[in-house]
């Protein structure tokens, strides 16, 4: 299996384009297992592992409390927006088409990747640190799994204290070899009751501690609270880490339990849905 931080990397005309495709195989998995419009939020790739970053309604996220960099403050904002590339992103996209965002850090080796989601009608927001950023977009069709469109900027320079505001050119043309490019096998992932996805590595241990693959800032969460293990093409072993408030599979709690497709698993009282295939 392609681990969940494998990138496409791919130039069509003028465009250098690099985006995660376990990212994308996630999200459309959630899609075809009932949840029309998941999101990714913002999720940040810090040595090969992707953590989530819970952001309230109304804020702005600062991606340096999570990775480790200091004296960053204030960080930039960097706002991304959306102009139609060609005629037929004009013709083909509307402001509903959900838009997910790769902004790849080519000047800090702490961390190398920021996910954010979002829709063609609005922007999406982030906190860097200054430095050279490569942002790339793809365009997912409103209703069913296809690749609609994508863009990219290159070597955005964002300086200190100074915010930047991205026009993203979505593009059409070529979207079929981005497309290609993209093909993958799904990728597993843990979808929560708001509908929040989360992809999974092969190996993920789950709790509050920073060093989890899996971060969940929760009070019932223990610091080392539950680990899944990937066993084959379609079961994980969940394991339970010794937490204070329990792990349950399908409402039975669990030490040591296997795990597969549409199970659900309930961490203390916080519930996920399983999907593998």
């Amino acid at each position: 299996m392609e681990p969940v931080s494998g990138f496409v990397r791919a130039v069509v005309g003028d465009v250098a384009f690099v985006f995660g495709k376990g990212m994308v195989s996630a999200y459309l998995l959630a899609r075809r297992n009932g949840w029309p419009r998941p999101q990714l939020d913002v999720l940040v790739r810090s040595h090969g592992q992707y953590v989530p970053l819970s952001v309230p309604t109304g804020t702005v996220p600062v991606i340096g409390r999570l990775v480790g960099l200091d004296e960053i403050g204030p960080a930039p904002t960097i706002t991304v927006e959306f102009t139609p590339g060609d005629t037929g992103a004009e013709a083909h996209l509307t402001a509903n088409n959900p838009v997910l965002i790769t902004i790849t850090d080519v000047s800090h080796r702490e961390y190398d990747a920021v996910i954010l989601t979002t829709s063609l009608g609005s922007a999406a927001y982030a906190q860097l640190p200054p430095g050279y950023y490569h942002v790339s977009a793809v365009v997912v069709d409103e209703y069913g799994d296809l690749l609609q469109g994508y863009g990219a900027q290159h070597n955005l320079h964002v300086d200190k204290g100074d915010d930047v505001i991205v026009s993203l050119s979505i593009r059409t043309a070529g979207v079929a070899e981005i497309a290609a490019a993209l093909e993958t096998g799904p990728q597993p992932a843990l979808v929560t009751q708001a509908g929040d996805v989360v992809p999974l590595l092969d190996l993920v241990r789950i709790g509050r501690a920073p060093d989890c693959d899996l971060i969940l800032d929760r009070q019932e969460i223990s610091r080392h609270h539950a680990e899944l293990l990937r066993i084959d093409a379609t079961s994980y072993e969940l394991r339970d880490l010794g937490s204070t408030n329990g792990t349950q599979v399908n409402g039975v709690p669990i030490q040591t339990a296997m795990v597969g497709h549409g199970d659900e698993i309930r961490l203390g009282g916080l519930p996920f849905r399983l999907l593998v295939s």
